[in-house]
């Protein structure tokens, strides 16, 4: 396995994981980022800068709290042995 997956922000990163149900049922932390991504392409446009914002900032926080196991987990089921988390082309966070 030789598979390195990155993704640039929390729509690009909901989008792939979005369809992993498995996935996000062992990983809720997973869910809780679909659904703002997910958010964030479906919703009115009325305050989408501060929803960003917050969906941003959660993708954030919610990538640095991902245990080991956790890790493990994406790793295996996503079969790869790097996963590179970016936010507007900085990086965020590679597991």
């Amino acid at each position: 396995m030789n598979n390195v997956l990155e993704f640039d922000g929390i729509v690009d990163f909901s989008a792939f994981i979005n369809p992993l149900a498995e996935l996000k049922k062992e990983i809720p932390q997973l869910s809780v980022l679909c659904n703002l991504g997910q958010s964030l392409t479906r919703s009115c446009n009325c305050n989408q800068n501060k929803r960003k914002q917050h969906a941003d900032k959660a993708y954030e926080n919610i990538l640095n709290y991902l245990t080991d196991k956790d890790v493990s987990l994406m790793k295996g089921k996503l079969q790869a042995n790097k996963i590179i988390f970016k936010l507007n082309g900085q990086l965020i966070k590679e597991i």
